[in-house]
């Protein structure tokens, strides 16, 4: 083992004072001594009480707590203290700060030149180097002699004497009088440092002895002049350089600058006016690369203890810098030929990265590939860009390699991997098909919009039983730990999940559960493989809620046939096949059936009322698309739902064309005639279409009108009103109320105020006449010879009549004798008793079935409160971004609304339905497709939503295609049914419920004859949805910090302890610290939990 002298010249070395053998008093550390630390770097020394020996810092992994323990390895930490220019010394014995010099009052640590901001220790542990931007120089640290004040030996002299400065130099002596950025210290058989004076030639060395003008450099950036360099730390001199510039084409010209480099002025008061008169003017480069990322790659050296090395490190051949800057997208590798940089560099540009800050590389590590084979070694560069993410690149590892490696793709679409590994980020701009909808380029993304800062790395050899799930720690492998600004920590993956997450076969039999972990994902925190339901992709265990409205007897009763969610298969199972007795069992259940009139069986086993089973209920079936997309929350399935975000009350109606004389009425003859204008909307960007609707909202009173505005209602109603002028209003209520009344008014109850949309722009809507709605209704008759009734369903275009039966109807029969005038002025009868009103079918042939006329400025001349609604359709609502998928509508250069077929087909919230099946399926405009493979999770690019093609066999078991989705049947008839999918699931949606057709007819025991399994529009009543929720199931750690009340608040570095499971996190904190803290380092233990040492407090 070396040993080596205590300072960094030849005059510092001295003897140990016999005091320093003494127990050091104790000190209590000051609460708040640090101020915005940026950096981190960790030393291992050793004491016999006399001479100071540098260590490994591996061989610092069982450290002890007493720092007068001598012949032990000890632990510290050199701190880049910004704030102050000062570098702090923490000791893992102390469990705190060192103060540096105890006679002095406060709390004295190591003056370095301004605004230290990058920290680096010799590998082997005799020097330190700290990279000062503000002052444009290097300190130079005597490790040891620092060393000696925290495990309790005096050699006496103030730190100040422990510390060096140099100035990087070019060759003629001239200081460079850049600002450094990274700086890293080069590898003793890398350096180009030779000794000085008296000192020993490179390769000489001397037993226990760092000697004082002993041979070091470091690679420093100087973002402001594009350059990387080789500084010697001995005289500052300039040992060889590069300089990243620019090219016309946008890549990268790498210029070898030797030892003469020129850079822009940034310290001037390092060089007299005779040697800033006398510099050469610095060409203007342009675009910068401003290098500040740096990282060095070296092959494997014998372990210090002997140990062999691993076979993956064996994979690394030759050294290589990386380095990366924040003007640039691309990364740079300089292979080392012998000591210098090889005059071939190689360039890899990542996608839209918006600059490289931090550049990590992972160690070499053994991946399964996709054909499960072994043996094939990768090494990863975590790359920490601009824009919020971390962008993975593999190396191409080969010796004679001409390329960087390849940008990973770490957000591709699971039903687009074609490897595990390294799906290549091939696509630039906006994302492409294979890309996740919702991801933001290809690299990795903390939780909740945090922003990863840095990240270390930990091979784990856990050697546990492989029934324990697997967690960070306790598998085999490589480990990744991030930190975020956030002050959070998460840990990555790297192939821990390559063998597939296969859920117990009790839990889900047909294998419908995907839960797909890739490498470079984000680690879960309870494995899905564990048979824990809680890390499955699952819903609320509860039925869903389905609102129908009104009344469901009579000629209502065929409302609940509405298109409905399909359930797990314990909601079709009949239930007289689960009694003893199945012969006195009479159940409508048992027209419910898979093809060939198969019985309904619970073949998805997802639940069971009386054993464990994910769900206890009959719950919506829901088959994951993207497992790591999976979030809770309540979704809804609204019929013409609401469109976010186009409610207004800005709105004014413009009519371009002739209209009443009142001005009543707009009669418009060519298209946008009459139109919505609201110059604060954004309606293509909200997601409007033509073809959705118009809703004018009323009002109740005054209170919901604007500024002198009154609320205009019919009299003796509950109607809501429109909202008119306070001068209108007062020139003649009656005739207005009465020129205004068919907007104020209706038999049904309040006016529906709504308009087709024909156009839409980003501000403007153009308009027209919707018809009214059709609805069904069925009517029962009795043939008087046979006394067979029959069930006959109807639909039409339904309004009601002026007089109603006193209390409303009940039945049809409260209908009789009810009449009243059409719309031609004939008197007709109201016979159907509907949601307790009686109403009449519009006969389309000699009547105008409109809902409303187009409105003139006499009714609405004023601002309008409005709302856009999906027409015809259902629209799916959930948490967060999915609350409405806008993505597909567009706007072109004139403003109007387009659907962009470009856009991933998962992007939409609509699922738009013709009046029949046909209609559906063959709709001139919106038709929807089938699906084209019914085994299949749907991609991006397949049609959606789509109609499911396959039917339910006779019998499921996981090989069968048809066990995602299917059609049902009922008593022989196919129920259609709709497959609608998104970034997180798919479901499907029965166009005839069939829970609906398996109940009695409402108020009846005749099951519902077979040919209502096929689909009407006209069922859906107004307002119709259905409700479920689900559950968190993909989470990943996304772990606090915290000692008391005191949290990590803004972390900035995190590098690997030497024992395992263990990290340092630097927190740079400012202003946001608790109490006034303004930074901190904690001693984080991520296995079993992430915990913070609470006996280390450096802050």
């Amino acid at each position: 083992m070396m040993r080596r002298p205590l300072s960094l010249a030849a005059l510092s070395l001295v003897a140990v004072a016999a005091a320093g053998c003494q127990q050091r008093t104790s000190i209590v550390i000051p609460n708040r001594v640090l101020d915005r630390p940026l950096d981190l770097d960790l030393a291992c020394v050793q004491t016999d009480g006399e001479v100071m020996t540098p260590l490994s810092v591996n061989q610092c992994a069982s450290t002890v707590s007493d720092c007068g323990s001598r012949d032990t390895p000890q632990l510290l930490g050199l701190i880049a203290n910004s704030e102050r220019n000062e570098v702090a010394l923490f000791a893992k014995c102390l469990g705190g700060l060192v103060d540096m010099d105890r006679e002095a009052p406060g709390y004295q640590f190591v003056p370095v030149g301004e605004l230290p901001s990058s920290v680096s220790v010799s590998a082997d542990g005799c020097r330190g180097a700290v990279a000062n931007y503000g002052s444009c120089d290097i300190s130079v640290l005597d490790v040891p002699a620092l060393a000696a004040d925290a495990v309790e030996v005096d050699i006496g002299g103030s730190p100040s004497s422990r510390v060096a400065t140099v100035s990087p130099r070019r060759a003629d002596g001239t200081p460079l009088a850049a600002r450094p950025g990274h700086i890293l210290i080069a590898p003793d058989d890398l350096s180009n440092s030779t000794a000085v004076g008296d000192g020993l030639g490179f390769g000489d060395v001397t037993d226990g002895i760092c000697l004082p003008d002993q041979p070091k450099s470091a690679y420093v950036t100087f973002p402001g002049c594009d350059l990387i360099a080789e500084i010697d730390l001995l005289s500052g001199r300039i040992l060889q350089s590069r300089q990243l510039l620019v090219a016309a084409d946008g890549g990268i010209d790498v210029v070898d600058t030797g030892s003469d480099p020129l850079c822009p002025l940034e310290c001037a008061d390092q060089l007299t006016d005779t040697e800033i008169a006398d510099l050469p003017d610095v060409p203007d480069v342009g675009d910068r690369v401003a290098p500040q990322a740096l990282a060095l790659v070296v092959p494997p050296e014998p372990d210090d203890d002997g140990l062999p090395v691993d076979p993956a490190d064996e994979a690394i051949l030759g050294s290589t810098l990386f380095v990366g800057g924040a003007g640039s997208d691309t990364l740079i590798e300089l292979p080392f030929e012998g000591r210098v940089f090889s005059d071939t560099s190689l360039e890899l540009e990542l996608s839209a990265a918006s600059g490289i800050l931090g550049i990590r590389p992972t160690p070499a590590m053994e991946l399964v590939a996709d054909a499960g084979t072994l043996g094939v070694y990768h090494q990863f560069l975590y790359i920490i860009a601009g824009d919020g993410s971390t962008r993975v690149v593999r190396r191409n590892l080969e010796e004679s390699r001409d390329e960087i490696g390849t940008e990973c793709d770490t957000q591709v679409d699971p039903t687009q991997v074609t490897t595990t590994i390294c799906n290549e980020a091939a696509y630039p701009g906006d994302n492409p098909p294979d890309r996740r909808p919702f991801a933001q380029g290809p690299g990795i993304r903390a939780p909740n919009g945090a922003v990863i800062t840095d990240w270390t790395f930990q091979r784990v050899d856990a050697q546990v039983d492989e029934q324990i799930a697997r967690s960070p720690f306790t598998t085999d492998g490589v480990v990744g730990i991030g930190v975020t600004n956030v002050g959070r920590v998460v840990f990555v993956t790297f192939g821990q999940f390559s063998d597939g997450v296969q859920i117990p076969q009790t839990l889900d039999p047909l294998e419908t559960i995907n839960a797909q972990i890739f490498p470079h994902s984000l680690w879960p925190v309870i494995d899905p493989g564990s048979g824990d339901p809680q890390a499955l992709p699952r819903v609320q265990d509860r039925e869903p809620s389905r609102y129908v409205g009104g009344e469901t007897t009579e000629s209502n009763a065929v409302k609940v046939l509405a298109p409905s969610l399909r359930r797990i298969d314990l909601a079709y199972v009949d239930p007289c096949t689960l009694e003893d007795d199945a012969d006195s069992c009479a159940s409508a259940s048992s027209l419910l059936t898979g093809a060939s009139s198969s019985p309904i069986t619970n073949a998805d086993g997802l639940g069971n009322t009386s054993e464990s089973a994910i769900y206890s209920t009959e719950a919506v079936r829901v088959v994951s698309r993207d497992y790591r997309e999976w979030r809770a929350g309540e979704w809804n399935l609204y019929w013409e739902g609401e469109i976010p975000g186009t409610s207004s009350a800005t709105g004014q109606l413009q009519c371009d064309a002739a209209t009443s004389d009142s001005g009543v009425y707009c009669y418009a003859e060519e298209a946008g005639d009459s139109r919505l204008i609201d110059t604060a909307a954004s309606f293509c960007d909200d997601g409007v279409l033509p073809g959705d609707k118009l809703l004018l909202f009323g009002c109740t009173d005054t209170n919901d009108c604007g500024i002198g505005q009154i609320c205009l209602r019919s009299q003796g109603s509950n109607s809501t009103g429109i909202c008119v002028s306070g001068e209108a209003f007062d020139q003649g209520e009656d005739r207005l109320r009465q020129e205004c009344a068919e907007y104020i008014s209706d038999p049904c109850g309040s006016p529906l105020r709504e308009f087709q949309v024909s156009r839409a722009y980003q501000t403007e809507l153009w308009l027209q006449e919707m018809d009214l709605a059709k609805s069904a209704y069925i009517l029962e008759s009795t043939d008087e010879e046979s006394g067979e009734t029959t069930i006959t369903e109807y639909e039409g275009r339904l309004l009601c009549a002026e007089d109603q039966p006193e209390g409303g109807c009940s039945t049809n029969f409260d209908c009789e004798g009810i009449e009243g005038l059409d719309r031609n002025g004939e008197t007709v009868e109201f016979p159907l008793c509907i949601d307790g009103l009686c109403r009449r079918a519009c006969d389309e042939e000699t009547e105008d079935c409109i809902l409303r006329r187009l409105p003139g400025p006499r009714c609405f001349g004023e601002l309008l409160r409005y709302q856009v609604r999906a027409r015809n359709s259902f629209v799916v609502r959930g948490p967060g971004s999915y609350s409405f998928l806008s993505q597909q509508v567009r706007a072109d250069e004139d403003g109007e609304c387009y659907h962009d077929p470009s856009v991933s087909n998962l992007l939409t919230s609509r699922i738009r339905l013709g009046e029949d099946l046909a209609d559906t399926k063959g709709h001139a405009i919106w038709p929807i497709p089938e699906c084209p493979g019914s085994g299949d999770i749907p991609s991006t690019g397949t049609p959606n939503p789509c109609f499911v093609t396959g039917d339910r066999p006779a019998s499921l078991d996981a090989n069968d295609i048809e066990r995602l989705f299917h059609n049902m049947f009922y008593a022989g008839q196919r129920v259609e049914a709709i497959r609608y999918s998104n970034p997180m699931f798919s479901v499907e949606l029965d166009l005839v419920s069939l829970l609906g057709l398996a109940s009695a007819l409402p108020g009846q025991s005749t099951p519902w004859p077979a040919e209502f399994a096929e689909f009407r529009r006209s069922r859906i009543p107004r307002n119709y949805r259905e409700t479920f929720s689900t559950l968190s199931g993909y989470q990943p750690y996304n772990e606090g910090a915290n000692i008391g009340s005191v949290t990590l608040v803004g972390p900035v570095r995190v590098i690997d302890g030497p024992q395992a499971g263990i990290v340092y996190v630097v927190d740079a904190s400012g202003s946001g610290g608790v109490g006034g803290l303004r930074g901190q380092v904690m001693r984080v233990t991520l296995t079993p939990n992430v915990v913070v040492d609470e006996n280390f407090i450096v802050r």
